[in-house]
């Protein structure tokens, strides 16, 4: 049978959402693109005692901020109003949480898709560190069995491995021809061989990498 899995809405959060595949053992962990109050964030829900708890994320800018701010009464115009049917389906450059993992240790983190940032909340006091990405996109995120952080760079092409201990990068161009078209969209790792498999959007293929060869 599949595992079972606490799935719950929390009703004054906009957006909020259980990501479908987090391994979480005890709290469950929703991510929202912003919420009825204005804030970038997600919640983290214990399903034993019902208690939630909201982590902001901080802006980079004061500017950043006041946006977050008003995003709410955007979002409910833009529901009622089409502001610029040219643009469905883009999101305001807004430091949004988009890619959200669970790490080996408990610590949670998370991707900033229009920021270059990933980043990481304690799950005990809650405090936020952000790491800027030298690659632009970071996007869903996921931690292999060693505790290597696994990332793909939509818009720069790339995979990208981050190590938590020693606050180190590694990159590497996704083999699509043309070089540098490929559009990553997501990964996952199979944490038994720790093989990282990447979407691959722009060329409909699905991609593997053998991190002990370094080999796609």
């Amino acid at each position: 049978p599949a595992p079972s899995r606490v799935v719950s809405r929390l009703p004054e959060t906009w957006g909020a959402q259980l990501h479908p595949d987090l391994n979480v053992v005890g709290p469950t962990v929703h991510k929202g693109a912003g919420g009825e109050d204005g804030y970038s964030g997600f919640t983290m829900k214990d399903p034993s005692t019902g208690e939630t708890r909201l982590v902001r994320l901080p802006a980079r800018t004061w500017g950043e901020a006041a946006m977050l701010r008003v995003m709410p009464a955007f979002l409910w115009l833009t529901r009622h109003v089409d502001l610029d049917p040219e643009r469905a389906g883009d999101g305001p450059q807004l430091p949004i949480p988009y890619g959200i993992d669970v790490a080996p240790d408990g610590g949670v983190w998370f991707s900033q898709l229009n920021e270059r940032r990933i980043g990481r909340v304690d799950p005990d006091t809650f405090d936020v560190t952000v790491v800027d990405t030298p690659f632009p996109a970071p996007r869903r995120l996921r931690f292999d069995s060693q505790g290597n952080l696994w990332i793909p760079s939509f818009s720069g092409s790339a995979l990208a491995r981050f190590d938590p201990r020693t606050k180190q990068f590694r990159t590497w161009p996704l083999p699509t021809e043309p070089a540098g078209t490929e559009t990553p969209y997501a990964l996952n790792v199979d944490r038994r061989s720790d093989t990282v498999w990447i979407c691959g959007t722009a060329s409909d293929s699905l991609i593997r990498f053998e991190p002990g060869t370094e080999r796609f």
